[in-house]
């Protein structure tokens, strides 16, 4: 019979048809470190002889620039090779030829035997008489043949230097050998090689004006290869033909068990040199394809007909299931059979096996089992035995058929920790019960590993009650605490109750399971003990934290305001309390932005704390307000104090800042505060204003500068002495306000259009012609209030416009009341979007726990972008510090335009909870279902756009999506 085996590399080792190799079957050695003490012994499988009926015996090989390649022969189709050359018209046409390639393969008759080197060059229709090539053979073997040369009788021109003299084309009897000159058309030429160990070199020379541009290696076989060759002159190429094989047990695996973490394991690999010659194999190492195994030493030279051996230590680094390919190292140039190992690696241990017996002798009892896994998790089974071990019963056997699983204390996948599960006895089998019983938890799969444990049993109660206490996070005088207590000798008249922390210390034996117990004072850690014992006197005690109240609460809150830029304002603090309270101490700080807010004076004439012994206001701290006070007694609802405070005429209209608590103390603590955050407003004024854009047209050395304004005379019509005429174009970029105003029929163009300030919202319309062009702008000139171009761009947000010729450009202004919103962020990562937009220039001041910048990703480049900037339309990414709710004023967005584009893109909402599917496209195109929101637990599919949210959508074409018009 005739075998292959398979190297490493892409090629298989081959062996003569005529030779069978017969290896003896030869063991390979596994011992393991004194950890465990114990030897394996791992046998391998017998190997038959090498061969492949389509292939020549050993290997084949080129060399150049101390790079190596093993490559495979050209199968001939053809029994004659002089068919399979085809030699017609002077040429030499074997399918391998291409423009301006010279090339080099190994061929191999399977009909004859016959095997050798070929080469061809370039093809007819580009030979020219100036692409020459030169080509000398160096240490061709002996008994080579000439199998052919395209035109033998050419004279070969480059003969001087010659031993010989000869100008015969490819005369191998000259040295060197086989000297070689091609001038203008396909020509080649092939020796016969004998079947034996031999290498020879190729010299080479390139030229001409219309040169050979390349240089390959053709390698045969189904997955024909062609390697590319070094044309410098110089770099030669070695060609080769060898026998040498390692065939260490192919197809061969080694199986190691019962190998525990910690321990060193030794393999001890034995091989055969194989060789049809007398090469003599040098084994140095092996690489691994596994870091837990690694070769400690290998056999170094060894003779053909030997035997060697290679020693791997395996250190497994956790448990599981390893493989290794090891592939030894050796002075074989085409690679070696690879060894596979497999090792099963367990961690765990079964420790503290203990059982628990409910029980009057002789009577129907319940065992519990309790055992401890160390170490990853496991299988775990069980068996009894009632003679101390000399025989066991498995779960569902005589006996121990009432053995009760428990999921996840046995059964597969148990996690580390201490497990418990039941055998209940019946009444029918008096006697069983013994000091003799022992439990068995083990492992199935490592069992004969020694994974198990063991322990005895004696006739008596050891095991405590069981109680369940429903603790509470809160607890004040109307809530009730419950518990239970589970055992098959419980002690029912009593239950030992101990309440303690923060100065309290109470106590209550009782029958019952429940509790109403109203706290003596306000305590953040009280602590709870209930315990229990059985008549055996066994003890069992659990323990509840909870927060305790008193029915004593006050409640501050301040105001939502609506304030304009210049106002002097009264903020009052609210309180409310549930009944009369001694207030000996409050105290409490308000945080506010400085830039809304200005804290002027603390008003307390006429208020609760108009009486109190000591009131203090500080806002010496930008930004933050610390009140505290001394008093007798707080009464129903109220107002505590006002806070004096001035909105700077500076405060930016649109804006707001949150009046917010940052701490509320009274008593010290003992009475429990609650707060509601404030809010407060700017609101827009009307004022007048102008604001230009600057049109700069293709072609013109002028640029012109269109004005728009509001005004208390202004009007949609022509007002001389507000709007100004355009003027006729000269050289200047051709773009004007058009109007139709049927009192001024001669005037059809502005430069300058002032609307009244009284007509919110407002639009203008400015035309181009002539030629494109671009019209700039200066967004730090703008006016409060919201400016949208072509309602796409914010000028806000951008200075610049690319405009078409003979284009209408419509720039919309709008100043609605500011609106608020809530956004509720999460600890991490959040995706938003504004459906409101906040008045402000850096989204750090929108949300302060916001960690460095936001982050759009532009679907346009296919890249994340960092901003700072609030825009309407899209959505961004912000990292909070912490989870929060962040209150948020500005401009309400009730809908926008966007340029979306082919792939992903981040969209945003608008005040109103909209659907996908009502999202308009133009030109036509489409987002791809399922479109996505963000959570903490990772991407979820929608079809709603909620306020404050941001989204991911697929588009499949260019296109301006239209959300809420």
């Amino acid at each position: 019979m005739v075998s292959n085996i398979k190297s490493s590399n892409p090629f298989h080792l081959r062996t003569s048809l005529l030779v069978i190799l017969v290896l003896l079957l030869i063991p390979i050695y596994v011992s393991t470190s004194p950890l465990t003490g114990t030897r394996d012994r791992v046998s391998g499988n017998t190997l038959s002889a090498l061969s492949d009926t389509g292939y020549p015996a050993g290997y084949f090989y080129i060399e150049q620039n101390g790079v190596s390649h093993c490559v495979k022969p050209i199968i001939v189709t053809e029994e004659i090779e002089s068919l399979w050359f085809s030699y017609y018209s002077s040429s030499m046409h074997t399918g391998m030829e291409e423009p301006y390639k010279s090339k080099v393969f190994f061929f191999y008759n399977r009909y004859t035997g016959s095997m050798g080197a070929l080469f061809v060059h370039n093809i007819d229709a580009t030979g020219t008489s100036n692409a020459t090539c030169d080509m000398y053979f160096i240490d061709l073997p002996e008994s080579s043949e000439v199998a052919v040369s395209d035109d033998p009788s050419h004279v070969h021109t480059g003969s001087t230097g010659r031993a010989c003299g000869s100008p015969v084309e490819l005369d191998i009897d000259c040295w060197p050998q086989g000297g070689w000159y091609w001038t203008s058309n396909t020509d080649g030429g092939a020796f016969y090689l004998p079947r034996a160990e031999w290498k020879f070199t190729i010299d080479h020379y390139w030229g001409g004006t219309d040169p050979i541009t390349s240089w390959w290696f053709v390698s045969g076989g189904e997955d024909t290869t062609e390697i590319p060759l070094s044309m410098e002159v110089g770099d030669t190429l070695l060609l080769g033909h060898g026998f040498l094989q390692l065939l260490p047990f192919p197809d061969d695996s080694i199986w190691l068990d019962c190998i525990r973490t910690g321990t060193d394991t030794t393999i001890s690999i034995i091989f055969q040199n194989c060789d049809e010659t007398i090469d003599t194999l040098d084994v140095t190492g092996a690489t691994h394809s596994n870091p837990n195994f690694f070769t400690t030493t290998a056999s170094g030279l060894t003779p053909p007909g030997a035997y060697g051996v290679i020693e791997i230590i395996f250190v497994p680094a956790a448990p599981g299931i390893y493989v290794d390919t090891v592939m030894p190292v050796t002075n074989e140039p085409c690679g070696t059979t690879p060894i596979f190992i497999y090792a099963n690696v367990y961690s765990h241990s079964i420790e503290t096996v203990r059982l628990s017996e409910e029980t009057l002798c002789d009577e129907s009892n319940v065992v519990e089992i309790c055992y401890t896994l160390e170490g990853d998790d496991a299988e775990i089974a069980a068996m009894i035995s009632s003679n101390g071990g000399a025989t066991w019963h498995y779960s569902g056997d005589d006996y121990f058929h009432t053995f009760q699983e428990s999921e996840g204390n046995i059964g597969s996948n148990v996690l580390e920790g201490t497990h418990c599960f039941r055998w209940l006895m019946s009444e029918d089998m008096p006697g069983v019960e013994s000091s003799s019983f022992k439990a068995r938890v083990f492992d199935p799969n490592f069992e004969h590993c020694g994974v198990y444990g063991e322990s005895a049993l004696e006739c008596l109660d050891s095991k405590a009650p069981e109680i369940a206490v429903e603790c509470l996070d809160t607890m004040t005088k109307d809530d009730t605490l419950f518990w239970s207590v589970d055992d098959l000798f419980l002690v029912t008249d009593t239950c030992f109750l101990h309440f303690y922390g923060c100065g309290i210390d109470e106590e209550y034996v009782l029958t019952d399971n429940n509790l109403n117990w109203a706290p003596p004072r306000r305590c953040e850690s009280c602590t709870l003990t209930i315990s229990a014992r059985d008549s055996f006197c066994n003890w069992q005690t659990e323990i509840c934290e909870f927060l305790a109240l008193t029915p004593d609460t006050l409640k501050l809150s301040l105001p939502y305001s609506m304030v304009y830029p210049g106002d002097t304002i009264l903020i009052p603090l609210h309180y409310r309390v549930n009944q009369l309270l001694n207030t000996s101490g409050f105290e409490c700080t308000i945080s506010y932005d400085p830039g809304i807010i200005t804290p002027l004076e603390f008003i307390i004439a006429g208020t609760p704390m108009d009486t109190w012994t000591y009131v203090d206001f500080d806002n010496s701290i930008d930004g933050l307000i610390a009140i505290t006070g001394q008093g007798e007694y707080l009464d129903t609802d109220s107002i505590l104090c006002y806070i004096k405070a001035e909105i700077p005429s500076t405060a930016p209209e649109g804006g707001f800042s949150n009046l917010a608590f940052s701490s509320a103390e009274l008593n010290e603590e003992w009475v429990p505060v609650q707060t509601d955050d404030g809010f407060l407003i700017v609101m827009f004024v009307a004022t007048e204003w102008l604001f230009d854009l600057v049109f700069n047209g293709d072609g013109f050395e002028l640029n012109t500068t269109l004005t728009i304004g509001m005004s208390y005379y202004g009007s949609e019509g022509y007002e001389e002495g507000l709007d100004i005429i355009s003027l006729p174009v000269t050289n200047s970029t051709n773009a004007w306000f058009p109007l139709d105003d049927p009192t001024t029929p001669h005037i059809t163009k502005l430069s300058r259009d002032i609307r009244d300030i009284a007509e919110i919202p407002e639009c203008w319309i400015i035309e181009t012609s002539l030629s494109p062009g671009v019209v700039t702008w200066n967004p730090d000139f703008l006016p409060p209030g919201e400016f949208l171009l072509n309602n796409i761009i914010d000028l806000r947000t951008a200075d610049h416009y690319f405009y078409e010729a003979d284009e209408a450009i419509e720039i919309c202004f709008n100043r609605p009341v500011p609106q608020e919103i809530t956004y509720h962020l999460n600890e991490g990562w959040n995706m938003v979007s504004f459906p409101i937009l906040p008045v402000c220039e850096n989204l750090n001041n929108v949300f302060p726990t916001m960690l460095d910048d936001a982050y759009w990703y532009d679907p346009e480049g296919n890249s994340y972008t960092p901003t700072v900037l609030p825009e309407r339309g899209k959505s961004f990414w912000i990292y909070s510090s912490v989870e929060t709710a962040q209150r948020v004023a500005g401009i309400p967005v009730l809908g926008y335009s966007l340029n979306v584009y082919p792939g992903w893109n981040m969209i945003g909402s608008i005040m109103d909870t909209t659907s996908f599917s009502e999202i308009a496209f133009d030109p036509p195109a489409s987002f791809i279902p399922p479109q996505y929101g963000y959570s903490p637990g990772g991407y979820v599919p929608v079809t709603e756009i909620i306020p404050t949210k941001g989204y991911w959508g697929l588009c499949d074409d260019r296109s301006t999506i239209n959300v809420g018009f």
